[in-house]
């Protein structure tokens, strides 16, 4: 298998293919900014990632033990949840360019999409595809981080993206090589783009956000198909459709009810499950407030600060090299 993989990941290289994937600027309470690529966790998910640490002699087979600790004790935390939904989420999003092969550009279109050559497994149940049409940016300029749009406007989804083809030789040797007299940054210091959704944490969210205060028993944000290799968590995601999916469960839900979500789950089918205490929304921005003066929050399976927290997706920002310039829509 090893060997496999290896050779695979050398064929990648080499074909040199690349698919823009967004990236999530986290706000941790202390000011702190971090880039996320996979998921914000707080409640039951980040508790069971944590606190199984102790059986990692067991492998993957940890975080079962780690369900079944907690779905015994099953824990409840108050907390605000304030977001800012896309109403259009599931139509056909438009995708911009990528390189091809022969390293041009050219559109992308309709196919299958595996993470990796050697991810084949993850990506099986991907079977009902859907032709979306392509658009073309202007690659003779970088192109500017705007306002977004409005949640219902129709371009809501089509921002503008950060790709290396607009950026010259000259510039990439700067962005590649710092001069040795520049000054470290400091705490404050921002890097990358505006958060420009997002007020800061000691202000109120906009009018237009949707707040709901309840006791949660989990809350997570994720921008990736997966959580885990066994876990089809957010069906309908890509890597670049400008998305955060927000679920989470309220407390009331049964122990029956949680464990069959987590077994449906492992299919991508728990989307359909009707359930009043699980609630799944696209969103383009949202802010945590933990009310509960103990818990575990998580980005990307790490450990952050505990306390009010926030995260705006920035469309594109990063590239992966992938084995298809291809991408299909699913739906279930």
């Amino acid at each position: 298998m090893g060997s496999e993989l290896l050779l695979n990941c050398i064929l990648l290289l080499c074909r040199g293919t690349v698919t823009p994937m967004d990236l999530v600027s986290v706000t941790t309470c202390s000011g702190a900014r971090l880039f996320s690529f996979l998921s914000v966790a707080w409640g039951f998910i980040s508790d069971v990632d944590i606190e199984s640490e102790k059986y990692r002699h067991m492998g993957s087979a940890r975080f079962t033990v780690g369900t079944m600790v907690r779905v015994a004790s099953l824990r409840t935390y108050r907390g605000r949840l304030s977001y800012l939904p896309v109403l259009d989420a599931h139509r056909p999003i438009c995708r911009s360019i990528t390189l091809s092969p022969n390293g041009n550009l050219s559109p992308l279109r309709s196919s299958q999409l595996h993470r990796t050559i050697s991810d084949m497994g993850l990506c099986e149940e991907r079977n009902v595809m859907y032709k979306r049409s392509s658009v073309t940016f202007d690659t003779g300029e970088l192109p500017s981080f705007e306002t977004s749009p409005s949640p219902g406007s129709p371009t809501a989804l089509q921002t503008s993206r950060f790709t290396f083809d607009s950026l010259s030789n000259d510039q990439m040797q700067q962005e590649m090589f710092l001069s040795t007299d520049v000054e470290p940054p400091t705490h404050n210091h921002v890097n990358g783009p505006e958060d420009d959704l997002l007020p800061p944490l000691n202000q109120p969210v906009p009018k237009s956000w949707v707040t709901v205060e309840e006791d949660f028993v989990l809350v997570l944000g994720i921008y990736q198909t997966h959580l885990g290799a066994d876990l089809f968590t957010a069906p309908f995601s890509y890597f670049d459709d400008g998305l955060i999916h927000l679920f989470f469960v309220k407390a009331g839900i049964s122990r029956t009810a949680l464990v069959r979500l987590f077994l449906a789950m492992e299919k991508g089918t728990h989307i359909g499950i009707e359930c009043p205490y699980f609630v799944h929304v696209p969103v383009r921005a949202f802010r945590l407030e933990p009310l509960t003066r103990k818990g575990i929050l998580t980005v990307d399976g790490e450990r952050v600060e505990y306390g009010p927290i926030q995260a705006q997706i920035h469309h594109g920002l990063s590239n992966l090299i992938t084995g298809s310039d291809r991408i299909c829509m699913t739906s279930f």
